[in-house]
Formats: structure tokens, sequence, C-alpha cells
């Protein structure tokens, strides 16, 4: 009973029409209904009024291929028409029953044919689901690769991040020992031209006693101008190194954030 449905809801998609008593015995077949009529009429003596209808309705047909199942129809065909011929009688009843259950018979072999086709059709389907899983699952590892990749990336770039964040708090940190060795430079630079300010002052009060004692005072005096202006030049060096320095790394550390950023906006788009 559930194959009689599918049958009947198959014919309808397909829009063919079971024969009834109220209408005409003449069927649209296919190409395989068609042969196993003509296999059956040339076994079958009595059927001159079937074989007009049926070479009109072969006339409207494509050909297609003959399946196992419609040659095992058409078996049973023939010994249906056999069995008919062997106790025909010149009756009109009787040829309209035969006609009609030729009829029938044709169009079973027709829902046989439809159905071996929907067959093939849904098996295409299948193959074709089964490639696109195979393709979704082939990108799926290809995503996973490029991942694992990205991932790998931006694991180095956290590294390098950090080296760079290590470099930066070293120099930082060099930076800040030296301009404290500096400031403790000029404190004591500041301390002894106080000391020299004050010998310069009793060498000047001693000054009418002892000029040779005051030309050497004031030579040591420039000298340690000169060497206080030689500090203050190379602190002045040192200073301008270090912020030279610092730029650089501050410039290391600003690529490194907008590799992060770039890497971290793949990982979204691969996301």
């Amino acid at each position: 009973r559930k194959a009689g449905e599918k049958i009947e809801k198959v014919k309808e998609r397909a829009g063919i029409q079971r024969p009834t008593e109220d209408t005409d015995d003449s069927v649209q077949l296919s190409a395989a209904a068609v042969a196993l009529l003509e296999k059956s009429r040339g076994c079958a003596s009595a059927s001159g009024a079937a074989e007009s209808t049926a070479g009109d309705d072969a006339s409207r047909v494509d050909p297609a291929p003959v399946t196992p199942a419609a040659l095992g129809l058409a078996e049973g065909l023939n010994a249906t028409i056999d069995a008919a011929a062997g106790t025909a009688v010149p009756d009109a009843a009787a040829q309209q029953q035969r006609r009609a259950r030729l009829a029938e018979w044709e169009a079973l072999g027709q829902d046989i044919l439809i159905l071996t086709e929907h067959g093939r059709k849904l098996q295409q389907r299948l193959a074709a689901s089964a490639l696109a899983l195979e393709r979704s699952k082939a990108a799926e590892a290809q995503a996973r690769s490029q991942l694992q990749e990205a991932l790998a990336a931006a694991l180095v770039a956290d590294r390098a991040k950090a080296s760079a964040e290590h470099a930066a708090d070293a120099a930082r940190g060099t930076q800040q020992t030296a301009l404290t060795q500096l400031e403790l430079r000029l404190g004591q630079s500041e301390e002894t031209v106080a000391a020299h300010q004050a010998q310069v002052g009793e060498l000047q009060r001693e000054l009418l006693v002892a000029r040779q004692r005051e030309a050497a005072v004031a030579e040591r005096q420039q000298l340690h101008a000169e060497s206080l202006s030689a500090v203050e030049q190379a602190a002045a060096m040192e200073q301008a190194s270090a912020e030279r320095r610092e730029a650089a790394l501050l410039a290391r550390a600003v690529a490194s954030e907008r590799r992060e950023a770039e890497l971290t906006a793949r990982n979204q788009e691969l996301a």
C-alpha cells in the first residue's frame, strides 16, 4: 500500500494519470514501455486495435534504456496476454477489458521506470552531497591549519614584544643609573666650585703675601673649570644618546603593537 501511495505521488508530480473506465485507452508511454508493448504484441496475434494505439504513442516519446525491472514486467505482461489470447472471444467487452488491463500494465511499467529514474537522481544527489561534505572537511582542515599558523605567529609576536619590553626596561634602568651618576658628579663639581671659590677668596686676601701661590691657584681653578665643562658636555652627550635610544625603543614598541594588532585582526577574521 505504501509503495502504491508513493507511486501515485510520483505520478502526480510527473503529471501522469491512471486510466479509468471514463478515459481513453491511449496511454503516454516511455521508450522502455514501448519496447515491452512491441515485444508483447509480437507474441499476441489478436491485438490489432491495441497495436495502432501503441504505435501512435511510440511516435511521441524519446528512446530510453530498458531496465531489468521493465524486462520482468514484460514477461508478466506477455504471460497475461498469452493467457488472454487463449481464451479470448470476439466480444467488445472482453476486448475493452483486455485493453484496460494492458493500459494498467503499461502504466505500472511507467511507474517502475519513474521510480528507477527517481532513485538514480537520489543516488546522484547523495554522491554530490558526499563530495560537498569532503570539500567542506578539506576547507575546515585548511582553516584549522591557517588558524594554527596564525596562533604560532601571534605567540612569536608576543615573545618579541616581551623581549622588547624587557630591553626597554633595561635601557630605562641604565639611563636612570647614568642620570643618577651625572647628578652625583654635578653635585661634587658644585661642591668643588664652592671650595675653589672659598680658596679664591682666601687667596685674594693673601694676594699681597703670596703672588706665586695665587698664580698656582688660578691655574688650578682654570683646570677645574675646563674639567667641569667637559663633564657637562659629556653629560649632555650621554643624555642625548639616551634619548635617541629611548626613541628607538619606543619606535620598536609601536611597531610591535601594530604587528600584534594586525595578528589580532587576522585571528578574528579566521575565527
